[in-house]
């Protein structure tokens, strides 16, 4: 995506940063393979058309048997004799019925866990998948796992209680086949704050999850009975957690201050099922992340259920299909996926999105920096600034610099890894809702709605001017970082410089205006 691959790939460009990704399943039906409903071969295959800075490597264990071929590692456990996460970045979890894993098993994930390897963690409705989520470190308290579980009882399988986020299709009807047409659910993306340019209006943007490039991802595909992720209540976020038996390994079950969120809610309509009868309406959160970078551990995502990852939900129901009854052949754009559709094609697009920030996301904060470093060294080669000479003005350059990252991955990952190559110190500006602003006014601070084009913009003429220093080298990744140090600060540098113009026009302007502006020392008195 955006840059060439393989033997095409411009010789003197960085090669993308390997992330290396151990996914998991267990149980009889979950597999990788292809012509299978619930398989996660199309999420493969979303992996694979990563954007120019990134190569996702996937290694596929099954803890039994997968029932459409051999994956990479079966009859997988995480003791098996030469198994090694440290050469792992990510797990991800795929449980369906299988067993517990044992204890040794959890101290070792533990253990990647807190020497920052992400975890991503699912199943479906009642235990599904408790097998392997129950047990987790912190990922183990980001979604209801089993019954009587610290967070509650996960929704059952049918019953007027179970979360079923079916959309009806064409025909009007819920039938089981609706969870494979080109309907999707659409979710209510919880949103955070951020500095606007216009004074008494804040910009609003979702969790970095679901940020996709063309704006927040808020469809998934539906369900007639979902799980659901939660997270602990204030004030239970003390204590430690224990592992293992002959490893035995100990830690702070949340360290520092960082706790997990919900980020986004389904909906349940009330409706009859064909199948599975009446259901009656509610919200439920349907994802959680957490943000372990902040406090030196790894990332967590967790999600109300693997059908939102499996070809079935996807691409579509391989059948076969009966005739008569409640599992009637379905219409010609049911049970199709997808793909189905024009329309359902920019929907399975958002989905992907999805899939694909996921795997960004988790990467631990070494690989996302590196991962921003081998962006940037690519954008000469990338579409409009391919015909740039890095003389251009700044705020040009990073808009266009932005857009063209922008255009491959999330609108938010700029603003996700210039805030990662800033001090900590500097968090607090980036958050609207810290800091003096009267009667709530942001127009103190509204310079920083620039920033991310300021601070790309000095980056990007960075990288022109050591790709002009070294014409015929490979740039080290090291070198990128020390022109991403250099450019932030040229750039932070020039957006003060504006922002001290404007505070002189200001004056300029008050100056000007003074005659004509009545001040009422009541209304100052309230401010």
């Amino acid at each position: 995506m955006g840059l060439p691959k393989g033997p095409n790939w411009p010789v003197y460009y960085p090669p993308p940063v390997q992330v290396n990704i151990l996914m998991v399943m267990d149980g009889t039906r979950l597999s990788y393979f292809k012509n299978q409903d619930f398989s996660l071969s199309d999420v493969l295959d979303t992996l694979n058309q990563s954007p120019w800075w990134v190569n996702f490597n996937v290694t596929k264990a099954h803890r039994g048997s997968d029932p459409g071929g051999t994956p990479d590692l079966p009859g997988f456990a995480f003791t098996n004799p030469g198994v090694d996460l440290s050469k792992y970045d990510e797990v991800w979890f795929f449980g369906d019925d299988g067993p517990d894993l044992t204890p040794d098993e959890n101290a070792v994930i533990a253990q990647f866990m807190d020497t920052g390897g992400g975890v991503f963690a699912t199943g479906d409705h009642e235990e599904l998948g408790a097998g392997m989520g129950a047990g987790l470190l912190r990922a183990g308290l980001m979604r209801k796992w089993r019954f009587g579980g610290p967070l509650g009882d996960p929704p059952p399988v049918e019953g007027p209680t179970r979360h079923d986020t079916m959309v009806p299709g064409p025909d009007g009807h819920y039938d089981f086949y609706d969870q494979s047409d080109d309907r999707p659910q659409t979710i209510s993306v919880r949103q955070y704050r951020g500095w606007s340019i216009f004074p008494w209006l804040q910009q609003s943007y979702p969790h970095p999850l679901l940020c996709g490039s063309k704006g927040q991802i808020n469809v998934l595909p539906d369900h007639m009975h979902e799980g659901e992720c939660a997270i602990p209540a204030p004030g239970n976020y003390g204590g430690t957690s224990s592992f293992g038996t002959s490893m035995p390994y100990a830690t702070t079950t949340w360290p520092g201050t960082v706790r997990p969120e919900l980020i986004a809610d389904a909906t349940v309509t009330a409706h009859v099922d064909d199948f599975y009868g009446s259901v009656n309406g509610k919200t439920f959160p349907v994802l959680a992340a957490y943000d372990g970078h902040q406090t030196s551990v790894g990332r967590i995502a967790t999600d109300a259920t693997w059908h939102h990852w499996f070809n079935v939900n996807l691409t579509g129901d391989v059948g076969p299909f009966t005739s008569g009854g409640v599992m009637s052949l379905p219409e010609a754009i049911d049970a199709k996926g997808f793909t189905a559709s024009a329309q359902g094609k920019k929907y399975l697009a958002q989905i992907k999105e999805y899939h694909r920030n996921v795997a960004m996301w988790l990467a631990p904060k070494a690989k996302i920096d590196a991962m921003f470093a081998t962006a940037v060294a690519g954008l000469p080669w990338v579409s409009p600034l391919n015909e740039y000479t890095g003389n251009e003005p700044i705020y040009l350059l990073g808009a266009d610099a932005r857009d063209a990252i922008g255009r491959m991955a999330s609108q938010c990952i700029v603003s996700q890894w210039l805030k990662s190559s800033l001090p900590q110190t500097a968090g607090p500006l980036f958050d609207p809702t810290i800091g003096e602003r009267p009667n709530g006014d942001p127009a103190p601070l509204r310079g920083l709605y620039l920033y991310r084009e300021f601070a790309l913009g000095g980056i990007v003429r960075e990288v022109f001017r050591l790709r002009a220093a070294r014409p015929q080298q490979q740039l080290a990744l090291k070198d990128v970082q020390g022109a991403i140090d250099r450019g932030l600060r040229a750039g932070l540098g020039e957006l003060i410089a504006y922002e001290r113009r404007a505070a002189k026009h200001t004056e300029r302007l008050a100056e000007a205006l003074a005659p004509y502006v009545v001040v009422d020392e009541r209304a100052l008195a309230t401010v």
